[in-house]
């Protein structure tokens, strides 16, 4: 079944399809589109009969992918060994390889406490890829400036137990939702401002501008115009 799509423009998309979890492993097919979506390629498998096994593993249980353009792509997920779960493609999704990020010695990475997600290309040169360091209780955003292929460690972001959520709007400008706080960064995460969200369980942000957002609060969408210090309810 569809476990992650993104698209880079009008014409190039990236597609990830899941066979289910299994004892820490996690099957899964990419494909890749440069028609809008009318047409898809299966370029690499992760299923132990393919003959596109391309450098994906079984192991690991995926959180999604993120892509840079219609050749760079980052496929994010968690084990339950020792270490950061990523590995990257820059040929179109032919071959994937493991990708190391520079870890703080003081984080805590074993046993799947430090999965990463999807990162968030605000364009082809600049993105974002979020790893939440559990045991560490908080989340640390990777950057990139030069299209992943280099990242960059930024300031942590404090979060709670529950699940964070994030949105960037350009490669300075970026919001973060945890439990009752919205932090706030115009540097690219060299430093977090943090406000009160004023919204319970928020389960996703969108921002448009450094100003202007919408987040879904307990199944209700709210909007706010001055980033995130005030809040409206659109919908009942």
């Amino acid at each position: 079944w569809p476990a992650a799509l993104t698209f880079t423009d009008s014409d190039h998309g990236w597609l990830v399809t899941s066979y289910g979890v299994a004892m820490g492993s996690n099957w899964v097919d990419v494909y890749v589109t440069e028609d809008g979506g009318q047409s898809w390629q299966l370029v690499a498998s992760g299923t132990p009969t393919s003959d596109r096994f391309s450098g994906l593993p079984l192991g690991g249980l995926k959180t999604g992918l993120g892509a840079a353009d219609s050749q760079k792509a980052w496929l994010t997920g968690f084990s339950y060994g020792d270490g950061v779960w990523l590995y990257g493609t820059t040929d179109g999704g032919q071959n994937w390889r493991p990708v190391k990020l520079p870890v703080d010695p003081t984080y805590s990475t074993e046993a799947g406490s430090a999965p990463s997600w999807p990162p968030v290309f605000v364009d082809s040169h600049n993105g974002f890829l979020p790893v939440i360091f559990g045991d560490n209780d908080c989340v640390v955003f990777y950057r990139t400036r030069n299209g992943g292929n280099t990242w960059e460690q930024t300031v942590q972001v404090s979060v709670t137990d529950q699940q964070p959520v994030w949105d960037f709007v350009d490669s300075e400008h970026g919001f973060v939702a945890a439990g009752d706080k919205l932090h706030v960064t115009g540097d690219g995460g060299q430093s977090w401002q943090s406000v009160d969200l004023k919204l319970i369980d928020v389960t996703q942000v969108d921002f448009i501008t450094a100003k202007q957002g919408w987040a879904v609060s307990e199944g209700k969408l709210f909007s706010t115009a001055d980033g995130g210090q005030t809040w409206v309810q659109v919908t009942k």
